[in-house]
């Protein structure tokens, strides 16, 4: 319900951003003039995105999948949804530079149709899964789902922002203008740019190698080598593949190539950790540079290619920029689903900067009255790093300072440290019993 709930109030969040509305609410000739259809795909795409999870999530509120019961729940949830998506451009009608689309209701309707579809499918698999990964039991387990949950983002990743096309021409124009190369690292040059695409690039299929070992090989050893490496290599085949039929996106061998040493750097991790016995707290300065050395590497991320200027109007400009309305990018942009994969690189670059930090706040013997200070302490820091990793860009000339990132960030470094939080939990209880 909560869920369901939060992505309701996030589509009458963006529906009415810039939150200015008109003065005269009899204003007839706006009514007549920006009510209309609009067969942007990009549009359409988001619109069905949109509406697909609050009809989704509402249904596992009602938890029916079959008979009469799930009829009338469908029903319930599909008036709810319809009534949302009128509400929400409706308002678009007196709001300066927004424009209210029969477009938009019409996919949103359909949005919600495959909402309900997929729950009376899939409803119970992903309550049950859910419902593993939120228990304290089977810890290992949790962490295979963890990956899963990660493997259906990195296809995600990959798949937006779902500008596909299938014409023949427009791939054959992709390869010539050098979007499509066969041959590994034919575009490498080796300026430092491209230095840091190939880090990232192994960073993402780190996670991937470790699914790939211990995917459906709980309480035994984790797959070969050799075996880890073939399934990696189809999966990285098959996401790079995916690159060639969106517009926007670069498909390249060498991806491969580097994937395959991502895959192999986390079956390499995946041993490791598995002959490290786990004692809660011990090695917490280690844990500490670790922390240290991310908090070292964001800015050469988020910063580069650190083009300063020291002009005070460009500066004074930027920094305006900064305190834009939240996700109005999002909303206001021209390319939505193009803004969340950015939204989603945020997030995920912070992941790791909170399950470091809840390695060191779970201390072994240390009262929970001071794990709720190190807790507090160390979101509180979060904050303000956060905060502090995106006001740096104000003089960066190639970059956008934005509160939304913030935001994002930390929400990024809270979820990792939940989910690292929930797995210590359970293993100190583990290993008391």
């Amino acid at each position: 319900f909560c869920l369901a709930l939060g992505f309701a109030a996030f589509t009458l969040y963006g529906s009415f951003i810039p939150f200015v509305g008109m003065t005269e609410f009899g204003d007839t000739a706006r009514l007549s003039n920006t009510f209309r259809w609009s067969f942007s795909r990009t549009d359409m795409a988001a619109n069905f995105l949109l509406a697909f999870p609050t009809a989704f999530f509402a249904m596992g509120f009602f938890n029916s999948t079959n008979g009469s019961r799930f009829i009338l729940a469908g029903m319930t949830v599909l008036l709810l949804c319809s009534g949302l998506s009128l509400a929400s451009e409706c308002g678009q009608l007196w709001i300066p530079n927004r424009v209210a689309s029969w477009t938009d209701i019409v996919m949103q309707h359909f949005g919600a149709l495959a909402g309900i579809a997929t729950w009376k499918f899939f409803g119970r698999t992903v309550t049950d899964w859910f419902g593993q990964l939120v228990s304290y039991e089977r810890s290992e387990r949790r962490w295979s789902l963890l990956l899963e949950l990660y493997v259906v983002g990195l296809i995600a990743y990959h798949l937006l922002p779902l500008d596909i096309t299938l014409n023949v021409g427009e791939i054959g124009k992709k390869y010539l203008d050098g979007k499509i190369t066969i041959i590994p690292f034919q575009n490498f040059n080796g300026a430092s740019v491209d230095w840091l695409y190939l880090v990232r690039d192994i960073a993402i299929y780190i996670p991937l190698g470790a699914f790939f070992s211990i995917w459906l090989r709980e309480g035994s050893a984790p797959r070969s080598f050799a075996k880890t490496i073939c399934l990696g290599f189809v999966s990285a085949c098959a996401l790079e593949a995916t690159q060639i039929v969106i517009r926007g996106r670069f498909a390249d061998m060498g991806d491969v190539v580097i994937g395959m040493i991502g895959i192999a750097m986390g079956y390499g991790m995946t041993l490791a950790l598995k002959r490290i016995p786990f004692q809660v707290g011990e090695g917490a300065g280690g844990w500490g540079a670790l922390v240290i050395g991310m908090l070292c590497l964001l800015p050469c991320i988020f910063w580069f290619p650190y083009s300063v200027t020291y002009d005070k109007q460009e500066i004074m400009t930027s920094f305006k920029q900064f305190f834009a309305i939240p996700l109005s990018r999002l909303f206001l942009g021209n390319r939505p689903l193009g803004f969340v994969v950015i939204c989603l690189r945020d997030v995920l670059c912070f992941v790791p900067l909170g399950l470091l930090w809840s390695q060191i706040v779970v201390l072994k013997n240390t009262s929970s009255q001071r794990r709720w200070a190190w807790t507090i302490f160390g979101l509180l820091g979060l904050a303000l790093y956060a905060l502090g990793l995106e006001l740096g860009q104000t003089v960066i000339m190639t970059r956008v300072a934005d509160i939304t990132d913030s935001l994002l960030f930390f929400a990024g470094g809270c979820l990792g440290f939940w989910v690292a939080w929930q797995i210590s939990v359970v293993k100190e209880t583990d290993s008391h019993r």
